[in-house]
């Protein structure tokens, strides 16, 4: 058996070595199986094939070769001893051994495009094995770049809405500091009792200290008694009387009645039972918001001044909103 040419060798070699490349890639993990299994087999196919066929073709070249090369001489020393017809009966055989070997030839060349057309097709499926690895490669820096950017992006989104909600936060107090600056602020700054026959009346002097009118202003008070060291609770239903506005740092004079004061006389006033006054003045700012201001006068005397007036001691005022 003869021994295979050295670039025979040489082309199994290379083959073997693209199959045996590296199997994991640079962050050490596995490659798809699929892809390397694929580009593997093929690749073993290929060089099986191509070097099958390249020891068969080399073996029978030679073969047929040093056949033709003995059939002539023997035919041509043969014809020397023989008459014409069975000379040319020789040439004649010899001329037709001769054309099977150019068919011969013919197939020869015919496989060595064949394989040819093999190893070219071995180099396209190593070319796309390489360029499936660099599409995944880039496939994999894409992917991390996006993730990168929508980490970002998300980043980005969460300052970008805390930067709001403190500029928002920012606006909320800079307008609540406004509209307290504006509003009105109404309270009872002075309160006088008037006895009339049917019993007291209060003469009350509104005062709006703020720095915008208040409208809509509605006040109403009850009588109660109680000791010099009581303080009883502001009494819950309180009937409301319409009293219109008040301007910015200005005052209103009004009286205002309350729904018991039928059978108080001035006897029943003593320093051991103290009259009080409690009641509520309910009004509107410029912004539309409803506030509610308590107040709450007493005196332990009914004796009247030049005037006829009982002036009474405030000891309780609150404003708050009405929501």
């Amino acid at each position: 058996m003869r021994q295979k040419p050295a670039w025979v060798t040489r082309l199994a070699g290379r083959i073997h070595r693209g199959v045996l490349d590296p199997m994991y890639d640079s962050n050490g993990r596995e490659r798809a199986a699929f892809g390397r299994l694929v580009t593997q087999g093929l690749t073993a196919i290929i060089a099986m094939v191509a070097v099958g066929w390249i020891a068969f073709l080399w073996e029978h070249t030679e073969a047929i070769r040093v056949r033709r090369e003995v059939a002539q001489r023997e035919s041509a020393a043969y014809c020397q001893q023989l008459n014409h017809e069975a000379c040319e009966a020789t040439k004649s055989a010899a001329m037709q051994a001769r054309a099977e070997q150019d068919a011969v030839d013919a197939a020869v060349w015919q496989i060595w495009l064949n394989v040819a057309g093999l190893l070219g097709l071995g180099a396209t499926v190593l070319y796309a094995r390489r360029a499936w690895r660099e599409a995944e490669r880039s496939a994999k820096a894409a992917t991390e770049a996006l993730d990168h950017t929508r980490a970002d992006a998300a980043a980005q989104a969460d300052r970008f809405s805390q930067q709001l909600a403190v500029a928002n936060r920012q606006v909320e107090i800079a307008d609540d500091t406004a509209k307290k600056q504006l509003r009105a602020y109404v309270y009872v700054e002075r309160m006088d009792m008037l006895w009339l026959d049917d019993g007291p009346v209060f003469n009350v002097v509104f005062r709006n200290s703020g720095a915008t009118p208040a409208i809509n202003l509605r006040a109403g008070a009850e009588i109660v008694f109680c000791g010099p060291a009581d303080i009883p609770p502001m009494p819950e239903n309180i009937s409301m009387g319409r009293i219109q506005f008040i301007g910015a740092s200005a005052t209103r004079k009004n009286q205002v009645y309350t729904a018991n004061r039928s059978g108080v006389s001035k006897e029943s006033i003593s320093f051991e039972n103290n009259i009080n006054v409690f009641g509520r003045v309910q009004y509107q700012d410029i912004f539309a918001q409803t506030f509610e201001t308590e107040f709450a006068f007493y005196t332990h005397t009914a004796e009247p001044d030049e005037e006829g007036m009982v002036a009474m001691i405030g000891h309780r005022a609150a404003f708050r909103a009405v929501t």
